[in-house]
């Protein structure tokens, strides 16, 4: 049962389970800041796109960008969901979304809407993308 459109002119139908629980155990990881254990979730092509327009390709470029970042951050997983764009081809989205807090020196400077996107084929992250939207 297909809901929703793709440009490939296939209907849109839910994901598996195992892909939401796969970004489940990513976020464990992160929210530890634990880079080795996150390793294993992304294929060592991984094309990552983030907010600030950043693109960069395979694990380590992703760890640096975390490590460059001055801000501590705490963030609550709200939702996180999977879709099949092609039931043809392999591989699937999870989408996800978070309230995120970013805190400098114990003080709160920004509070944000971060939306992630993965394309999990073979038990591994292929691609990934985020967006974040500041909130009052």
């Amino acid at each position: 049962c297909g809901n929703g459109f793709a440009s490939t002119g296939n209907a849109v139908t839910m994901g598996s389970q195992s892909s939401v629980d796969l970004v489940k155990s990513i976020d464990a990881e992160w929210t530890k800041m634990d880079l080795e254990a996150m390793r294993k979730f992304y294929s060592d092509t991984c094309v990552f796109e983030w907010n600030d327009g950043d693109q960069f390709q395979g694990f380590e470029a992703f760890a640096e960008k975390l490590s460059k970042d001055t801000l501590e951050y705490t963030w609550k997983m709200m939702w996180a969901f999977s879709v099949d764009d092609d039931a043809n081809a392999p591989g699937e989205w999870v989408h996800a979304g978070f309230d995120e807090v970013g805190i400098w020196e114990g003080d709160t400077v920004e509070k944000a809407m971060i939306e992630e996107w993965y394309m999990v084929q073979d038990n591994q992250v292929q691609r990934y993308s985020n967006s974040k939207r500041l909130t009052p």
